[in-house]
């Protein structure tokens, strides 16, 4: 066993202002100590996963949306989400990030491009370091409301850090699932960050008691917004027929167009519901969508392909990285002491292989925070 580990743990969807003195205790005095990122912003959109393990966007990753629709030599991962989606578009329907990133040898791939993104764990592979994994896989949890749904992730990774790692990584999903379904105020999120900033802390300090050098990175990937208005799709172009002229994925804050007559383009693109509720935005791909639509903040799309109308969502997060309360934040411990007013979600992956002491991956566009 090695004398140092740096352990990478996301706190799914957790918003920077919610680092509080008396809600996340730990977590405040580690940014008082060390380097503190204060708003944090993902350039992805939504692929959170690609940005920080390769450190590069959508523009090289080809990445924007968690489902594409699966191009030509796909193979199709052993695990598929299933929602209320129509079967002509389900069994076209693949994960953008695969289930088993930290797994698979160049698992993010970029069909569009002919090969694979490089990620840090392809590099940790590459350089022979010992890694340990506890995450969900992307869409597989179910949120349940009021009811924590991994809490033994971490005592699982602590099994294995015992056995010797040079990098662990967690991901803490209940600070995403929880304000779903409870909302974003202080006294809604309460409860689940103060159990969250415990098990941090415990994590943490057995860590400690195993190893000299202990470099903790803690981060919120994005963040999330009450929901103020319901917007119903409905997404009907006659005499086109959806399935046949045009398929679209209708996601919480999003919807995916593939369009296969383009004489319905035009009947998409002036849409009178699409203009009032929201705008239309690039696609990094074309298996991500010929057109791509995002709602407008504080507006959910309501039924849509991931929940009915009756079980809708209270809090979502979207896809703007410019709105304040879609913005994370990150914590490196130890560190030079300083607050660093805003940063990027692709410097995660520098920072964590100038920690575990590996060359940076090669479509690497993130830079350090601790060379700052």
């Amino acid at each position: 066993m090695g004398n140092s580990i740096t352990l990478l743990i996301l706190l799914d969807a957790f918003r920077w202002d919610y680092l509080h003195p008396e809600d996340t205790p730990y977590l405040w005095s580690l940014k008082e100590e060390g380097t503190y990122v204060k708003k944090l912003h993902n350039p992805g959109i939504y692929c959170e996963r690609s940005v920080f393990m390769t450190g590069a966007g959508p523009k090289v990753t080809g990445n924007a949306f968690a489902m594409s629709l699966m191009p030509i030599g796909y193979q199709r991962a052993d695990w598929e989400p299933t929602f209320n989606v129509p079967m002509e578009l389900r069994s076209r329907l693949c994960m953008t990030e695969d289930a088993m990133v930290d797994f698979e040898p160049g698992a993010f791939i970029n069909p569009d491009e002919g090969g694979s993104i490089e990620s840090f764990w392809d590099v940790m592979r590459d350089k022979k370091k010992k890694f340990g994994v506890e995450a969900c896989v992307a869409l597989g949890i179910r949120s349940y409301r009021g009811v924590t749904t991994h809490g033994t992730r971490p005592i699982q990774l602590l099994d294995k850090i015992k056995r010797g790692l040079d990098f662990a990584y967690i991901q803490y999903s209940e600070t995403d699932q929880q304000m779903h379904v409870r909302g974003t105020s202080r006294s809604a999120r309460k409860t689940v960050l103060r159990w969250v900033d415990g098990s941090v802390r415990n994590l943490v300090d057995n860590t400690n008691e195993i190893y000299k050098y202990v470099n903790v990175i803690v981060f919120g990937d994005h963040g999330m917004m009450d929901v103020k208005e319901h917007v119903d799709l409905a997404l009907e172009y006659p005499p086109y027929t959806e399935g046949w002229d045009y398929l679209y994925l209708k996601s919480s804050a999003a919807v995916q167009f593939w369009v296969f007559n383009p004489k319905v383009k035009k009947h998409i693109l002036n849409d009178p519901i699409l203009k009032k509720h929201g705008e239309f935005i690039d696609s990094p791909s074309k298996r991500q969508g010929d057109l791509v639509w995002q709602c407008a903040p504080a507006k959910l799309i309501s039924p849509c392909h991931f929940h009915p109308r009756w079980d809708a969502p209270v809090a979502m997060h979207g896809y703007s990285p410019d709105i304040d309360e879609m913005k994370g934040m990150a914590i490196i411990h130890p560190g030079k002491k300083q607050i660093i007013e805003t940063g990027d979600l692709r410097d995660i992956c520098p920072t964590v292989c100038d920690l575990v002491d590996i060359p940076y991956p090669k479509h690497n566009e993130g830079v350090s925070y601790v060379k700052r």
